[in-house]
């Protein structure tokens, strides 16, 4: 056997596109098949699916301190300032007497969301502080009965909605830190500065006693009986049993049918997965997913929060939502109003900036199809129709749209015709250069003679001596889909390349890696061909390790790299890889 020492010098480099969103994430098959999907919601889910674009909005008793308590900046999260602070539930009621929000106008936060785009709108009705944001009769810690202000603000935000035509959803919390019955508390931690970590005074992830869950049912049906019809329950957090799971889902479903529920409810229970909090953007196969997203490190009103230039905001949120929207999801940004209920300016022009790209660029986003490449540097595809739209996020660098196999009609920028596009036919690649526009976010139609688009995969060539260079940054990445607990997607389960092999033989394959754990036990995959090794975690540092002889067809055909026997549906893949060789024997 002879080895070519220079193969250890190649690496192929490919530009990734922000939250690396050319991966492909396709579900576990068993987990995707139990999210309960039934026949009486699927119509409204994909109607859901087609808004795009929705508002949340993180509004509560912990917009009055804002971030701050007993004049110390507090860490992590300012809506959940109660367990950051450790502050007793005595001291956290008093918070109630102060709020008079004399800035709140529901039907200009719904206006506002209609400028930004926006399709629908997810209030906090009770976020993991207890405090519910709506008039109930389970308990007297509440907004009209506990605060000077005395108005039910979910009935107002839902009635604004209602006469602008705006759907409305609603947030509600299962753990409740104000609620004892049966539930354990940890002691305050007095000894460490509540700015370095988070004391767990009180548990996003809280069991649901049987006193809680009676309290739960109790508060969802009013607030699905009371505020016309409700978009989706947005539930978050707790831990909930398959039982628990399925009587709330039972409760919803039985008082409004197509009330979409979030996968957070868990145990497969939920209409449509959730992303965690500001993860990574990626296609699901196969699933209806939404990305709650926030403009900065914090949810809830933080009044000492840091905000970058408000136009690179904005780039920044465009960029987020189309990624989602190119990947088959529905973007969910957050704002979060201050202690007298006013939207900063911040997020106003922020949004409004948004909405001027929205509505210049809405054939792209709305009702439109997930992306059919394999993956695109520096750009997300959507499609409708006859027609691909390439939303480009740097135009300094050009982007090419590989094997192509259908005629292109025309080719323009959508929201200015006249404007020229510089581009090029490769063969079968389309090279887009728009570094001489005027636009720094800018989507480029390309329109086909008719709706049979044919894109093949891009598939990677040998190298002049035959060897076949796989690696981490050319591969499309897989995740796992699991609907039973809180963590629903694992972004890193398996890889895989598309390869045209030009010469059949035994080949030998090696890997360069980081390892994650001690050791893991992988698949390499070439067509029908499987070899199985045990890739070593040696003292966590980038190693080669010989995987063995693998038979290769000629042909064009799939490589994979699989986990063997993971211990659970959600475990990672376990190395950062770094490159597969592939070496004639």
């Amino acid at each position: 056997m002879k080895i070519n020492l220079k193969l250890t010098f190649i690496i192929l480099v490919s530009v990734l596109f922000s939250c690396n969103s050319h991966d492909k994430m396709s579900g576990n098959i068993a987990a995707r098949d139990n999210i309960n999907v039934d026949e009486i919601t699927k119509q409204h889910l994909k109607e859901w699916q087609s808004d795009k674009f929705g508002m949340f909005i993180h509004w509560g008793l912990y917009s009055i301190p804002a971030g701050i308590w007993n004049g110390k900046h507090i860490n992590y999260y300012a809506e959940q300032i109660m367990n950051h602070a450790r502050i007793p539930v005595a001291d956290y009621e008093q918070l109630a007497k102060q709020f008079n929000p004399m800035g709140w106008n529901a039907d200009s936060i719904v206006l506002l969301a209609k400028d930004a785009g926006m399709k629908y709108i997810v209030f906090t009705s009770k976020h993991h502080d207890g405090f519910c944001m709506f008039k109930t009769a389970t308990t007297k810690y509440n907004v009209v009965d506990a605060t000077p202000f005395g108005r039910d603000v979910v009935k107002e935000l839902a009635d604004a909605c209602h006469r602008h035509s705006m759907k409305f959803g609603l947030y509600y919390s299962l753990p409740d830190w104000h609620f004892n019955g049966g539930i354990p508390r940890l002691e305050a931690d007095t000894t460490t500065d509540c700015t370095q970590y988070v004391n767990q005074v009180y548990s996003p992830l809280e069991t649901i006693t049987d006193e809680l869950e009676e309290y739960v049912v109790s508060q969802l049906t009013e607030l699905l009986t009371n505020y016309g019809e409700i978009e989706t329950i947005w539930f978050d957090m707790g831990l909930l049993t398959p039982e628990q799971s399925k009587h709330l889902r039972k409760v919803v479903k039985s008082i409004q049918p197509s009330c979409l529920i979030s996968g957070r409810i868990m145990n497969y229970q939920g209409d449509y997965l959730t992303l965690p909090d500001n993860g990574d953007v990626a296609g699901y196969e196969g699933i209806a997913w939404d990305n709650p997203a926030s403009m900065y490190g914090t949810w809830g009103y933080k009044s000492w929060q840091k905000r970058i230039d408000e136009k690179l905001q904005c780039k920044q949120q465009i960029i987020r939502l189309m990624q989602t929207v190119s990947h088959g999801g529905v973007f969910l940004l957050n704002i979060g109003p201050d202690g007298d209920g006013n939207v900063l300016d911040y997020e106003k022009n922020v949004l409004r900036d948004i909405g001027k790209w929205t509505s210049a660029n809405s054939e792209a986003i709305y009702d439109s199809q997930p992306t059919v490449f394999d993956k695109l540097d520096n750009a997300c595809c959507t499609r409708k129709g006859n027609k691909l739209y390439i939303t480009i996020s740097d135009i300094s660098k050009p982007v090419v749209c590989k094997n192509i196999h259908s005629q292109i009609d025309s080719i323009y920028c959508l929201s200015d015709k006249n404007l020229p596009v510089n581009h090029i036919m490769d063969g079968n690649d389309l090279v887009i250069n728009c570094k001489d526009t005027p636009c720094d976010l800018i989507t480029i139609v390309l329109a086909f003679k008719n709706e049979d688009i044919k894109i093949e995969h891009s598939y990677i060539l040998p190298e002049e001596d035959g060897s076949i260079i796989l690696t981490g940054d050319n591969a499309i990445t897989h995740a796992a889909v699991d609907g039973r607990s809180y963590m629903t997607t694992q972004a890193n389960s398996w890889k895989s390349w598309f390869v045209d092999v030009k010469k059949s033989g035994i080949y030998n394959a090696f890997a360069v890696y980081l390892p994650n754990v001690d050791e893991k036990v992988l698949s390499l995959n070439v067509g029908n061909q499987t070899i199985t090794h045990t890739f070593p975690g040696v003292d966590r540092m980038v190693q080669t390790t010989y995987i063995g002889k693998i038979e290769v067809e000629p042909g064009k055909q799939e490589v994979t790299l699989k986990q063997v026997n993971p211990a659970s549906p959600l475990e990672a893949l376990g190395i950062d890889l770094k490159r597969i060789l592939l070496i004639e024997n």
